[in-house]
């Protein structure tokens, strides 16, 4: 992966830290660059508010996550660390973080570019992970609805080792493990199962 510009590290920092402190409502590109230690003419010349920021954010918390990642082993197990690594990096700056997420869900236009971000996300940890033996928009909307969900169990996780986020990832890999299965053999749902177990009655 390319480096990351110390200027886009700097801000990122700024953000997670005004949106822990004030909320994401009362932060301004004026508080970003005086955190950052950087001219508003640096910040303002890349992005005209604070929401413009979002790509920017997802995409240095990924990179720094994804730097450290061990992404060795079967699919389950490199989407497992990939997953993990992005919750760990996430935990670093949880106060800013929860209240970028918090903030998209009252702010439409926010939440519109939080998703595209959240697109070009998966996108990127789809590549790392090396997955291409399923049809792209299944794989795609597949992650797309684990990363929403994982970070929904991260979000209310209050344990120090994040075990509560990793047994639910745990479990949803194995369930998307089989998923896998049934739509490589055709099937795109699984099986009802009350429909193989025998009436007794019959």
């Amino acid at each position: 992966m390319p480096k990351i510009k110390a200027s886009s590290t700097k801000i990122v920092e700024a953000v997670l830290f005004l949106a822990a402190s004030k909320g994401w409502e009362g932060i301004t590109l004026e508080a970003i660059a005086r955190r950052a230690k950087l001219s508003i003419h640096t910040v303002r010349q890349d992005f005209d508010s604070p929401a413009a920021l979002v790509p920017l954010i997802l995409d240095v918390l990924d990179r720094e996550a994804f730097a450290q990642a061990d992404i060795t082993g079967s699919p389950k197990e490199r989407l497992f660390e990939l997953h993990m690594a992005r919750l760990e990096r996430f935990q670093k700056n949880r106060a800013g973080v929860i209240a970028l997420f918090n903030a998209a869900r009252r702010d439409k236009a926010l939440a519109c570019r939080l998703t595209r971000a959240t697109g070009t996300s998966v996108k990127r940890l789809t590549t790392l992970a090396r997955l291409d033996t399923l049809p792209t928009p299944v794989l795609f909307v597949g992650l797309a609805g684990l990363h929403v969900w994982i970070l929904r169990v991260w979000m209310r996780d209050d344990t120090s080792d994040l075990r509560q986020s990793m047994a639910a990832l745990d479990r949803a890999l194995r369930w998307g493990k089989e998923a896998r299965s049934w739509v490589q053999k055709g099937k795109m749902r699984p099986p009802n199962r009350s429909q193989e177990t025998p009436n007794r009655d019959s």
